[in-house]
C-alpha cells in the first residue's frame, strides 16, 4: 500500500506543528510550516473524536508512514482550507509495519 500511496500522492499539505508554548491570548504557538506530499480525499465518514463522540469527517488525508502529525497541529490543504484534526490513525500492514498515517478532519 505504501508504494501505491507514493505513486498517487500528488497534493501538498502544509503542517504547522504546535509547541508547548502559548501566546498572551492562550493560542498555541506553532513551528514553521512543513510541506508534505499526501493524498487528500474529500468524502464523508463517521469518526470517533478525542472525546469519544461520533462526529462527521468530510476530509481524510493519507501521509507516508513515519510522518509525525499531532492532534493539535494546523493543516493547510491544497484548496487553502485549514480544517481541525478530528482523529489520527497509524495504519499497519499484516506484518506490523506502518503503511501510512491517516488524518481525519
Amino acid at each position: 500500500m505504501s508504494d501505491l500511496l507514493t505513486k498517487w500522492s500528488h497534493q501538498t499539505v502544509s503542517v504547522s506543528h504546535t509547541t508547548t508554548a502559548w501566546d498572551d491570548n492562550g493560542i498555541a504557538i506553532t513551528s514553521t510550516a512543513e510541506s508534505y506530499t499526501a493524498l487528500v480525499q474529500y468524502t464523508n465518514r463517521a469518526v470517533i473524536n478525542a472525546q469519544g463522540k461520533s462526529v462527521a469527517s468530510n476530509c481524510q488525508i493519507l501521509f507516508a508512514s513515519g510522518t509525525a502529525i499531532d492532534i493539535d497541529d494546523i493543516l493547510v490543504l491544497p484548496d487553502g482550507s485549514s480544517p481541525t484534526i478530528i482523529s489520527i490513525e497509524n495504519t499497519v500492514d499484516f506484518d506490523g509495519t506502518e503503511e501510512y498515517v491517516k488524518v481525519y478532519t
